[in-house]
């Protein structure tokens, strides 16, 4: 196929009905458009197609689009025709409508990690580029091995690969990011008492083979029907308010990556981390109740959502509470205190602010790699985690 042909594929798949499973009937038989879920992400043959098209003129603005919002970061082969594409364009090899060389700088540093990280690497070795480069890769933290590269650029005397490892060494990634807002305000969703919120009931177990598709899964295979119902009337209801998950009973059992993905899905808020991340939402806010599954909690800490325990009890759906994070306090609308939490630590605190436990950890071990590399030890903007402190992540 041509690349055109490949994108009306695509969008034909979009519109295209779902056969009928007769072992898993609750995945329904409407298309992902008419089931109101968004196209699945692009593959490298579409992403090919989108590149095929910007480099032909042909429909930019639609191949454009799919491309910078519909490819998963990461080390798939969809993430390096899309990084080796901005690649070009940053070099000037190729010029596309509606993106500059310097937007295609910013979008490799939001790629987040994989395919971008070398592509940016060898960007530092252009004077006209590497600022820029330096500027992308001070945020990120999922670099890994190739800090390695960065060094041996700077043994041979890169000015801007010795830049990046001071940033990396004085924690930029972290101080550059805004730190957890004071109080949020919040509208709750109360799950019944009688109910316990266990991962099989937030990511059911017969609905296994669609957990990567998060979008799907998080529509038919959480909860159920009923209460999916009620929790979409609330956020219609409260547009400009996230929702708050409330449930005395919450997180038990085993499938805990699963069921916080259901729950970022349904509950969490996009942010500058979701932004260009196809189906990531990120954020959640749980109150839990008397029992808390704590590999659960864990699992939301290192994706960087909150959970506290609480009094669920004076809680109910429809209540808009303002939760006070440092303070501990659940205010209802007008100030009045409802319910009370252990306010959350300095440690949690610069997890939240980090984007989770795991991307905070990754950026410490970063951190301190380059001070080893430049010999120094810089003052860091964060609390230095105490050996009990440092679990390996459950995700």
């Amino acid at each position: 196929m041509n690349a055109e042909e490949t994108l009306q594929s695509f969008y034909a798949a979009y519109d295209a009905a779902r056969e009928f499973d007769p072992k898993h009937p609750e995945d329904g038989v409407l298309s992902r458009k008419r089931d109101g879920l968004p196209p699945k992400p692009l593959n490298a043959d579409e992403t090919r197609a989108c590149v095929s098209l910007l480099e032909n003129g042909k429909r930019t603005a639609e191949a454009l689009n799919l491309l910078l919002n519909r490819v998963p970061s990461g080390t798939g082969d969809a993430a390096r025709v899309k990084a080796e594409f901005l690649e070009r364009v940053v070099l000037g090899v190729l010029t596309a409508d509606g993106l500059s060389p310097e937007d295609a700088v910013e979008h490799l540093g939001r790629m987040r990690g994989g395919w971008n990280v070398p592509v940016l690497i060898s960007l530092l070795k252009n004077d006209k580029t590497a600022p820029a480069a330096v500027r992308a890769l001070s945020r990120l933290v999922l670099i890994h091995r190739s800090v390695r590269d960065v060094a041996d650029l700077c043994d041979a005397g890169n000015p801007h690969a010795k830049a990046l490892l001071q940033s990396w060494a004085r924690a930029d990634w972290f101080s550059a990011r805004e730190p957890l807002e004071d109080e949020t305000r919040l509208v709750v969703f109360k799950i019944p008492d009688e109910i316990e919120a266990s991962t099989d009931f937030l990511s059911h177990s017969k609905g296994g083979h669609t957990r990567t598709d998060v979008p799907f899964h998080g529509k038919h295979y959480f909860m159920n029907a009923e209460m999916l119902a009620e929790l979409n009337a609330l956020k219609a209801r409260f547009p400009d308010i996230p929702v708050a998950l409330a449930a005395d009973r919450i997180g038990t059992s085993s499938s805990r990556k699963s069921g916080m993905n259901n729950v970022e899905w349904n509950i969490g808020i996009e942010n500058a981390d979701t932004r260009f991340q196809p189906d990531k939402k990120t954020r959640a806010v749980i109150f839990a109740g008397r029992v808390l599954g704590p590999i659960f909690a864990k699992t939301a800490q290192d994706m960087g959502s909150i959970i506290v325990r609480t009094d669920t009890g004076v809680l109910k759906t429809g209540d808009v509470v303002r939760a006070v994070w440092r303070k501990g306090e659940i205010l209802d609308d007008s100030g009045k205190l409802a319910a009370t939490f252990a306010p959350l630590s300095r440690r949690e605190l610069d997890y939240l602010r980090a984007g989770g436990a795991t991307l905070f950890r990754m950026g410490r071990i970063l951190t301190q790699t380059a001070a080893e590399i430049l010999g120094e030890s810089p003052e860091l903007p964060y609390a230095v985690e105490t050996p009990d402190d440092v679990e390996r992540p459950m995700t």
